[in-house]
């Protein structure tokens, strides 16, 4: 039967199942840590006991606050052999399905050979399960001495990071028939147009009006490069040569010079000749 849960009934009815639905949902059906507080952080105090910073954890949707650090007891290794230990946070449910969860080292088995790691409790509650074990910890133990313990779970980052990792914050756009380029800064709001570098005689420039790009060249007789504009050439040549206005363009180049009509190529200038 469908139930409102986020909404008022006049009686309690909102249950932790449900909750920790909801975060499951959300989170995922996985164990984090959150990134706040000291993010359980442990330090080794002495051969057989550690602290275990502040912080706060979601165990398969369940919320685990640790507001202040605590200490814990590890069982002192044997003399030549090795032993990894378990720190877990424990789920348990009870009777009168009473809830809990608290902080629990998990002893190994001692070895000669490779030390492995002690058996939890994986059943989820989400499952049904009265206990589960989410591993924080690992603390391999060689002899009497304590080695340095190894961090097991994930830190969940929160939404604010997971948005700046997915917002544009700029990028870059080819002007389409150039070798230019737009640069959009998101950040600031400002655009920058890159145009291409000169190369030898030829250059390309983009034109805003229609995206398209005319080809810079030389005159064979003066050698002066004039950008070809429409049907009228306003810039004479070296040699004192008379630009000729739209009425004469098609027989002659913005120098004045004879060109040859066959040799048109789109987006070009035509070619001249002497």
């Amino acid at each position: 039967m469908v139930e409102l849960v986020t909404g008022h009934a006049n009686k309690a009815h909102a249950t932790a199942e449900q909750a920790a639905g909801l975060n499951a949902g959300i989170l995922g059906l996985d164990d984090y840590v959150l990134d706040v507080h000291d993010k359980l952080k442990i330090t080794v105090v002495s051969a057989n006991k550690v602290t275990i910073g502040t912080g706060e954890l979601v165990m398969q949707g369940r919320h685990v606050s640790q507001g202040t650090p605590e200490d814990l007891i590890v069982t002192n290794g044997s003399q030549g052999q090795k032993r990894n230990d378990l720190i877990v946070c424990r789920y348990a449910k009870g009777s009168q399905s009473v809830e809990s969860a608290k902080l629990v080292v998990v002893r190994g088995t001692p070895t000669t050979g490779t030390p492995t790691d002690p058996a939890l409790n994986t059943t989820s509650p989400l499952d049904g399960g009265t206990t589960y074990d989410m591993p924080l910890y690992r603390i391999p133990l060689d002899g009497i001495t304590i080695g340095t313990p190894v961090a097991l779970f994930n830190v969940l980052k929160p939404m604010s990071d997971v948005w700046d990792s997915l917002t544009q914050r700029s990028t870059t756009w080819r002007v389409p028939y150039s070798n230019d380029s737009i640069f959009a800064d998101a950040s600031s709001g400002r655009y920058l147009l890159t145009r291409a570098a000169t190369t030898g005689s030829s250059t390309r420039s983009a034109r805003p009006a229609n995206n398209r790009t005319r080809l810079r060249r030389p005159c064979p007789k003066s050698g002066v490069s004039v950008q070809r504009k429409r049907r009228t050439f306003p810039s004479p040549c070296s040699d004192g040569a008379t630009p000729r206005t739209s009425s004469t363009a098609t027989r002659y180049g913005p120098c004045g010079h004879a060109r040859q009509p066959e040799q048109r190529v789109r987006g070009h200038a035509p070619a001249y000749r002497q």
